[in-house]
Parts: C-alpha cells; sequence; structure tokens
C-alpha cells in the first residue's frame, strides 16, 4: 500500500493568456512490486478545491472536491499514471477530467 500527497497544475500553452487548473490530490494505492524494479498500482484518488482559473477570457470556476479511480505502471522512481474523475459545479454540467501523465516520485521510510 502507499499513499500519494500532492498538487496538480496544468497550463495553457498560448503566449498572450495565463488559463490554468489546479487541484490538490490525495491518493490511495494497492502496488504490487516485481523484481526488477517495475511495479504497478491501483486505487482511490481524491481531488480537493479544483479550480480553473480563465485569465480573462471565460468565467473562473470552483468545482466540488472530485473522486476517482488511478492506475499506474512504473520503474524505479517514474511511472505512467491514468486518472478517471468527474468535476461537478451547481448550476453546470459535469466535466471529464480523465488525464493520463508522467509521475516522478520520491520515497521515503517513515
Amino acid at each position: 500500500l502507499h499513499a500519494l500527497i500532492g498538487y496538480k497544475v496544468v497550463f495553457t500553452a498560448a503566449e498572450n493568456a495565463d488559463i490554468k487548473m489546479t487541484r490538490s490530490t490525495l491518493q490511495l494505492s494497492g502496488v504490487y512490486r516485481f523484481v526488477n524494479d517495475w511495479y504497478v498500482g491501483a486505487g482511490y484518488v481524491q481531488h480537493m478545491s479544483p479550480e480553473l482559473d480563465g485569465d480573462g477570457f471565460f468565467e473562473d470556476f470552483e468545482f466540488d472536491n472530485a473522486s476517482g479511480f488511478n492506475a499506474e505502471v512504473g520503474w524505479k522512481w517514474v511511472a505512467l499514471h491514468y486518472t478517471k474523475i468527474e468535476y461537478s459545479s451547481p448550476g453546470y454540467e459535469d466535466i471529464d477530467g480523465s488525464n493520463v501523465g508522467i509521475r516522478l516520485t520520491y520515497r521515503f521510510g517513515l
């Protein structure tokens, strides 16, 4: 088992805008480690205080906290991960926030 605490941010690639999506994350996963430093894992993910900053191009949004599913495959300290999650905000349709990314991880013992 492992737990991750993090902060996710996504920026636009445009030169004339600073649109971004931010959220804090908590993840609890079951992980199987192979003898050759490869591993696979899956579990629960919680995104807290998701916010979309429209930088004046559109209205800023604050979404409700969201729960979802996370799966990953990795080697040593780098992993490819997938998150399936939906964001909701009163008065608006739900938005699919699912994503794929690369995760760099530092592990330490307590």
